[in-house]
């Protein structure tokens, strides 16, 4: 009963199951498949389960056929140490910067970012998913193009005129009451937004102005200028929380079914029909992996779920690693760059 509990916890990706499975496979000498589970395990946040491969590799215990590999056995002790600094990581991609055995491994620079950033889930990004501003939305005098803004300083200078005047130069002015004493003045003051007025136009007030109200200023706040791209772009909430990246859409689109071998290397987001019985199992945010040309893709099969391969379709996403002149592959990173509208490499 036991065994069994474990196996749905570790269908539905819970890291601690993972780790509870591996051991007591690997107890019972089922090392092969508990070494495909904890390595699971750590794929699902498990850090139980990365630091128990560290120790086998070091010493090159029964569970990976006694073979030392000091290199795999630090790439785990540094991902243990990354899982116990935030909890929330999740390693879809982890065969990108630290595969099994016989894999060779890739390039890595040592730094333990660089581990976490090449396995942690991605999400493609490009400037042209970002929300229009709410100025841009406005309309009439307050409407302001998207991906321009106000400057910080007028370009004519600080200008302020009266309400019973004409602009003498066209941009954006300002309502704004002289001197707001009360909270309700003040209130009024933060909730005008700038209008525009051509030159010689004559300054109308805001519909809830009245005499009472106080004495009503202009003030000039310039024209739009075009707002800087990085400014533009605001990340998914998961981005900051360092638990996905954001990348470039790739250069070509690519899919593919989940019977054919992968046609391109790189990261792969598996998805299947929502009306499928287990979509909401499957159908998951960190439903990613990293495979090499010409290499199967996951079959779910092999964590128990009852999901065939050909009902899933994979979308590739670039980040295959480069080769390095030595003819070795290099932990390629490419994050999302709002600043250049285009790719950075690590």
């Amino acid at each position: 009963m036991a065994i069994k509990m474990m196996e749905c916890g570790y269908q539905q990706e819970n890291g601690n199951a993972a780790y509870l499975l591996g051991h007591e496979l690997s107890f019972h000498e089922q090392f092969e498949r508990a070494l495909h589970i904890l390595h699971d395990g750590v794929k699902f946040g498990s850090e139980d389960s990365a630091n128990k491969l560290f120790v086998e590799f070091d010493d090159g215990r029964k569970l990976v056929n006694k073979f030392q590999d000091k290199s795999r056995a630090e790439r785990y002790a540094a991902i243990a140490d990354m899982l116990r600094l935030n909890p929330d990581l999740r390693l879809p991609n982890l065969d990108k910067v630290l595969p099994l055995p016989p894999a060779i491994l890739p390039y890595w620079d040592g730094e333990k970012e660089t581990l976490v950033n090449g396995a942690k889930p991605v999400k493609t990004t490009s400037l042209a998913d970002v929300k229009p501003s709410p100025a841009s939305l406005r309309q009439g005098r307050a409407h302001i193009p998207d991906g321009f803004v106000l400057p910080d300083e007028p370009q004519g200078g600080h200008l302020i005129q009266h309400l019973h005047t004409d602009a003498i130069i066209s941009g954006f002015w300002l309502a704004q009451l002289a001197k707001p004493y009360t909270p309700k003045q003040v209130a009024w003051n933060a909730a005008q937004i700038p209008m525009y007025y051509a030159q010689g136009e004559s300054f109308t007030p805001p519909e809830d102005f009245t005499k009472e109200s106080g004495v009503l200023r202009f003030h000039y706040l310039g024209t739009p200028v075009p707002k800087p791209l990085a400014a533009r772009h605001v990340p998914d909430w998961r981005v900051p929380q360092g638990v996905l990246r954001e990348i470039p859409v790739p250069s070509r689109e690519l899919r593919s079914s989940g019977l054919l071998p992968a046609p391109a290397t790189g990261i792969w987001h598996g998805h299947i029909d929502p009306a499928h019985p287990l979509a909401k199992v499957f159908n998951l945010w960190t439903r990613q992996a990293y495979v090499e040309e010409g290499q199967p893709f996951p079959d779910p099969r092999e964590r128990s779920l009852d999901i065939s391969p050909k009902d899933i379709q994979w979308q590739w996403l670039d980040q295959a690693n480069q080769p390095l002149p030595s003819g070795r592959k290099d932990i390629t990173i490419r994050n999302f760059d709002p600043l250049h509208s285009e790719e950075h490499g690590h």
